[in-house]
């Protein structure tokens, strides 16, 4: 049968639409600039090569070299990035990222901001040496703090090296918390360095509570995980490492291919085929973050401080029982003080300090509403002599 001329014309016009969906919904866009799900997402972290060891640097550059293959539509590189953070480990590693063909997002480690490259650095203090190495890390990788939407989704990045280990300054938590603020996307993920497992009893930990954040993807442990935390509720993604080897020859990426309501997990190892690790629900995960809440409507802080007594006071939303653990910077041990409360306005004065010493302290709260929660932790320093009035 012969197929008239103007017909062909339509069925090729056809393919050809046809086609160009096809590729839109490969890559996780369209044409007008909205999503299309799955998209996929690698993550990357660790590849930290010293200066001189080739080996290392191969396998780093066979990791980097493998996340097009994957065809991502974001890529996020979760910090140790070098192993020093100087200018030539900087430079040799950009050279080699440059070539990844999709938008990379990155935040720093500590390799890159608390590890000293030359005699100069090894003098400065450890706030000063951050502070000069993570201005030539933004020369090279651009902002350490970021956030931007994808979908249904929210991504903030931030540094999380500043002060050891993960307490987080309050410039760094205002800034945090007014990019969580400003947007309504209802899936929120955090991307910094460490880990997952030391947030208990940090400010992080009430900001994301707070805010409701669902995941949180990290690096530094050189452990591939994909797992929704049971006490939290929330998604931690972390990233094994892209050059050291545990075990034998299994140094590689991460990926996601996220949909609607879940992320499919892959480890994809650089000699080796990709291992499915876990499926996990974001509807689910967003339900069990919304449930839980955060006791303290106040968190503690310090009303006076005086050279042997400080007055510490907080606010929680239920009368709750309450444990105040100090000790000095530095000591292992934790002085406990138990407290009666029976109200939800709350002031402990600690007595008995040293003049001109550094101290810290938390306070964990019990309550049959919201159960066991951990404040965050307090530092502070006793003057040496009492201010004349």
């Amino acid at each position: 049968m012969v197929v008239p001329l103007k017909i062909k014309k339509f069925l090729l016009f056809l393919a050809v639409c046809l086609l160009l969906i096809g590729v839109g919904s490969v890559f996780g866009g369209s044409e007008d600039g909205s999503i299309t799900y799955p998209f996929r997402i690698v993550q990357i972290s660790d590849t930290q090569p010293p200066p001189n060891d080739e080996v290392l640097w191969k396998r780093a550059s066979e990791s980097i070299m493998s996340i097009n293959s994957l065809k991502p539509d974001i890529v996020i590189f979760a910090g140790d990035i070098t192993h020093s953070g100087s200018e030539d480990e900087y430079k040799r590693i950009k050279g080699l990222l440059s070539k990844i063909q999709a938008p990379v997002y990155y935040v720093p480690g500590n390799h890159e901001t608390t590890y000293p490259a030359n005699e100069a650095e090894k003098a400065l203090s450890p706030d000063k040496l951050h502070d000069e190495k993570l201005k030539l890390y933004r020369k090279y990788f651009g902002p350490d703090h970021w956030s931007f939407e994808y979908g249904d989704f929210l991504f903030v990045g931030f540094d999380c090296t500043e002060n050891w280990p993960l307490k987080l300054s309050e410039h760094t938590s205002e800034r945090l918390k007014a990019s969580l603020d400003n947007s309504d996307r209802p899936y929120k993920f955090v991307v910094t360095h460490y880990d997952h497992s030391w947030i208990p009893g940090t400010n992080l930990e009430h900001i994301m509570t707070s805010r409701k954040v669902v995941g949180y993807l990290h690096g530094h442990n050189h452990t591939i995980q994909a797992y929704k935390d049971a006490k939290s509720g929330r998604l931690v993604l972390s990233s094994g490492t892209a050059a050291l080897i545990r075990p034998e020859n299994d140094y590689g990426v991460m990926y996601y291919d996220v949909y609607k309501d879940s992320l499919d997990c892959f480890w994809k190892p650089v000699n080796g085929n990709a291992r499915h690790l876990s499926k996990l629900n974001l509807k689910e995960a967003k339900s069990a973050v919304s449930r839980r809440k955060d006791i303290f409507e106040i968190a503690p802080y310090i009303q006076q401080l005086k050279t042997n007594k400080v007055t510490v006071r907080w606010q929680t939303k239920a009368v709750p029982t309450a444990t105040v653990f100090l000790k000095k910077n530095g000591n292992e041990k934790w002085n406990e003080k138990c407290l009666a409360e029976k109200s939800v306005l709350h002031e402990i004065k600690l007595s008995q300090l040293i003049p001109g010493t550094e101290y810290e302290f938390y306070v964990d709260v019990d309550t049959k509403e919201f159960g066991k929660v951990k404040s965050p932790t307090v530092s502070f320093k006793t003057p040496l002599e009492e201010k004349s009035k």
